[in-house]
């Protein structure tokens, strides 16, 4: 994989990819407009697919003309991660625990391009600890809440991953996954705005 980022991708295997993204991209619009409890149909009807696509084709535009950077692959990633995001919409409870503990894998797939721009590459120990980080806290930082949670967003379907109805108990380690997205910001912040500074 790192031989093929670093002489950049082939034409056949960028056909393929936006090709995957195009179908997958149909197929969560199909779930957008099935779903009952995602508001406003309409919107990510177009929404959900757009984003995918767009990052998905740009990546593969910056991946091949610029196959030094790993930027372009990370976009891909994120298109189809955000695809992941998007299963939220769905109407039956395992596809949508499936959206809401993977979901978030495109906003460390987000940190992780922020974090490494232009490169793709992190150079210092402290980015890739953050970076890390997101990775686990994106998708997992409210599960063990939803655990305890019977009724998490009254419209959507079945909490398949609860194992107790505690609701003292949900409301402080939702409030932990809370802080700890708030830890994460802060730090990435200070981060941004150090390399910011320092750049001429």
């Amino acid at each position: 994989m790192i031989r093929s980022m670093e002489a950049g991708i082939s034409n056949a295997r960028a056909i393929a990819l936006l090709a995957a993204a195009a179908i997958a991209g149909a197929a969560v619009a199909a779930l957008q407009l099935a779903s009952d409890h995602r508001d406003p149909v309409a919107l990510w009807v177009v929404f959900a697919p757009g984003v995918c696509l767009s990052f998905v084709a740009t990546g593969l535009y910056v991946w091949q003309h610029r196959p030094e950077s790993r930027i372009g692959a990370l976009m891909v990633a994120l298109g189809f991660a955000w695809l992941l995001f998007c299963l939220q919409a769905a109407n039956d409870p395992y596809v949508y625990a499936i959206g809401v503990v993977a979901g978030g894998l495109w906003g460390a797939v987000f940190l992780h391009i922020g974090l490494s721009f232009p490169t793709g590459r992190l150079w210092e120990r402290r980015d890739r600890v953050l970076v890390a980080a997101g990775y686990v806290l994106f998708p997992l930082a409210f599960v063990p809440g939803l655990l305890f949670d019977a009724v998490p967003d009254p419209d959507a379907p079945e909490n398949v991953l609860l194992i107790a109805d505690e609701p003292d108990v949900a409301a402080v380690l939702l409030a932990l996954g809370a802080a700890s997205y708030a830890v994460l910001f802060v730090l990435v912040a200070r981060r941004a705005l150090r390399r910011w500074r320092a750049t001429g």
